[in-house]
């Protein structure tokens, strides 16, 4: 599921987000914004929790805190299937010693004498108590080494240990007062025990616990690791910061290098043009978003290239007199504004810079907002310009390009020198 997850929903260029960044970057990176694969970036979260791992590493370190808990549990969880066997066959050893005959025998909370049928019934009792412990000591180990979630391992571990306590509380619950009384105040049986029979016992049971930790550490504890360490892998390793998309008319596979998730909060035009509305007072004129009342509209100005508005534009001259200087609010300039308003933040310059602030940047080739707002100090109205971006698809406008040729017109014909001085200075 890992491995096709990452060769389809986390590259698709249409789960891109508005810092351009793609899904698989930011559910490796813990992005707390994701409203797509929330089960693979919880899945991600536990995995670098139970086995120690940041975002970008993916070695196990020495130290795995969930493995450690997880084999904590499971040898507490032996310790107590450990005694709870042990009591059986004790019992089953007290009970043994017992004289049997036809009845049972009882004074003053003193077994005399067991009847067969009685004897052989607590033998049955005894010994499906022991498969059960048995049972349920495997059970537990496989469960507690199936638990990726340290929050969940804990949980596990109380809740099996509550099992346990299952018989108790039924008798105490169902059991009719008299019998408890009676049960009470047996009196204990005595059992003979050397020293030697002890030290057994004690040596048997330590070899027991041995085992029974190794093997569930080598056979699933330690695998688990390693596939968590995989299922990571298959989600985040390698190159994350691009998106693909279908062209199904060329039958070829377009891609997009997307933005590292690191950075991408402070680059983001979209973002900041969010936040800026959010906390608006007055609902009126954004500097930063383009707002269209129908929908339709919406997606086309979305599609719509630059090349586009500067084939329509019929002015050429530079936009912030008239937004930096006085803050016009006419209508049919709120096209206009955002166009303005977005320049200098994507040119990373301070916000209220003019055009003759942001000159020096005419020439960068991701520039085309710039020249479309700044056509006349950009050279789009003049000859000497770079002819490479005076063309409405790097975003001069047409009404730039005719006074350009309007004013070839009226000069002579004659070499201009541009070897002593930078070619914005000769417009």
């Amino acid at each position: 599921m890992a491995k096709a997850w990452r060769r389809s929903v986390a590259h698709d260029h249409r789960h891109m987000d508005l810092a351009q960044t793609s899904l698989a970057s930011r559910v490796c990176n813990g992005d707390g914004k994701l409203i797509l694969s929330t089960d693979q970036a919880s899945l991600l979260t536990q995995i670098n929790a139970f086995v120690g791992l940041g975002h970008e590493d993916f070695e196990l370190p020495w130290l795995q805190p969930g493995i450690l808990l997880c084999m904590l549990c499971i040898l507490l969880w032996c310790l107590y299937l450990c005694n709870e066997l042990r009591a059986v066959f004790f019992s089953l050893e007290a009970v043994s010693f017992l004289p049997r005959g036809s009845r049972t025998i009882l004074k003053q909370g003193r077994f005399i004498q067991m009847s067969y049928p009685r004897w052989l019934a607590y033998c049955l009792m005894r010994l499906a108590r022991l498969s059960i412990a048995v049972a349920l000591l495997y059970a537990g180990v496989l469960w507690l080494a199936g638990t990726t979630s340290i929050t969940d391992l804990i949980l596990n571990a109380v809740a099996l240990s509550a099992t346990l306590q299952v018989d108790e509380m039924i008798f105490a619950a169902l059991m009719p007062k008299k019998i408890q009384i009676n049960i009470q105040d047996l009196e204990a049986i005595k059992v003979k025990y050397s020293n030697a029979r002890s030290q057994f016992e004690s040596v048997v049971l330590l070899l027991l616990i041995t085992g029974l930790m190794l093997w569930p550490y080598f056979s699933l504890v330690a695998p688990l690791a390693q596939d968590m360490l995989e299922v990571k892998r298959q989600y985040c390793a390698g190159n994350q910061d691009f998106v693909v998309g279908g062209n199904n008319m060329q039958k070829i596979t377009v891609g997009f290098k997307t933005k590292p998730f690191n950075i991408s909060e402070e680059n983001s035009l979209s973002q900041f043009a969010v936040e800026d509305w959010i906390w608006r007072q007055d609902e009126t004129v954004s500097n930063y978003i383009l707002f269209k009342k129908e929908l339709g509209e919406f997606d086309q100005q979305l599609s719509m290239p630059l090349s586009t508005l500067a084939s329509f534009e019929n002015t050429c001259e530079d936009w912030d007199a008239t937004f930096l200087k006085g803050g016009t609010t006419e209508s049919w300039q709120e096209q206009y504004r955002t166009h303005w308003f977005s320049t200098a933040f994507s040119l990373n310059m301070d916000l209220d810079s003019n055009c003759s602030e942001m000159r020096q940047h005419c020439d960068r080739e991701d520039a085309g907002l710039l020249r479309y707002t700044c056509g006349h100090t950009c050279g789009c109205a003049y000859p000497y310009g770079n002819p490479w971006f005076r063309v409405t698809d790097s975003g001069c406008s047409d009404a730039c390009k005719d006074a350009a040729e309007d004013y070839a017109a009226t000069q002579i014909c004659e070499d201009q020198n541009v070897t002593s001085q930078p070619l914005q200075d000769v417009w």
